[in-house]
Formats: C-alpha cells, structure tokens, sequence
C-alpha cells in the first residue's frame, strides 16, 4: 500500500508583497474612492449610466493608481 503526498502550497517569500487588488491602493483606501464616486453622483442627481465614469473620475482625483 502506498500513502500518496499532497501537494505543499506554495508560499510567498520573496521581499515584494502580494499585489494588491486594483479596489485598494497603498496611500489610498477604497472608502475614499467610493465616498467620492458617491458625492460625484450626487452633484449629477444620481443619473444611472455614470458609474464607472464616477468612479474613475474619483480614483483619478484623489491620485490612486488600478495597477498598484
């Protein structure tokens, strides 16, 4: 009888950090982003169609970046 090995998972140990998801940046925290896509769509009068375009604009004026 053979005892089969499960497979290790592969642990990160290099020195550079998992990437993170393109929702959170370092300096940046989504709720930011998101309170500022909110107001964005307030001044407009919650126009539907816009929500992408809301949140790109916020991302882009508070500075943070989808490939960090």
């Amino acid at each position: 009888m053979t005892v089969e090995k499960t497979p290790k998972l592969k642990v990160n140990r290099s020195k550079k950090p998992l990437r993170e998801s393109a929702l959170r940046t370092p300096a940046i925290d989504r709720w930011q982003i998101e309170r500022e896509a909110y107001l964005r769509a307030e001044r407009r009068g919650f126009e539907p169609g816009h929500e992408l375009e809301d949140w790109l604009a916020a991302e882009h004026s508070l500075g943070a970046r989808a490939d960090a």
